[in-house]
């Protein structure tokens, strides 16, 4: 399984847009009302989704190991982190 999508890091550019490392635009969000502009928060999501597969991804491979209890506290401790950052602005 590989992801065959636009590799590397994404980033929110500005209030909708998400741009690859090398500034390729990978996405544009729009609004769907005038009241709430949700615009930022699904370019932010939508950012952290190579990490997020990422992080899928190793979490598998441990849960494949039977990891150490350390290791799942570490992963745990990632997994709150990237959470975290999709999450708030």
């Amino acid at each position: 399984m590989e992801f065959k999508g636009t590799k590397g890091i994404w980033t929110k550019n500005g209030i909708n847009g998400v741009h690859s490392e090398n500034l390729r635009c990978v996405a544009i969000t729009y609004q769907n009302d005038d009241i709430n502009d949700v615009r930022p928060y699904d370019a932010l999501l939508i950012s952290k989704a190579p990490e997020l597969l990422a992080i899928l991804k190793d979490v598998k491979d441990l849960l494949d190991s039977y990891p150490s209890e350390s290791e799942m506290h570490l992963k745990a401790s990632e997994i709150r982190t990237l959470i975290k950052e999709a999450t708030e602005l």
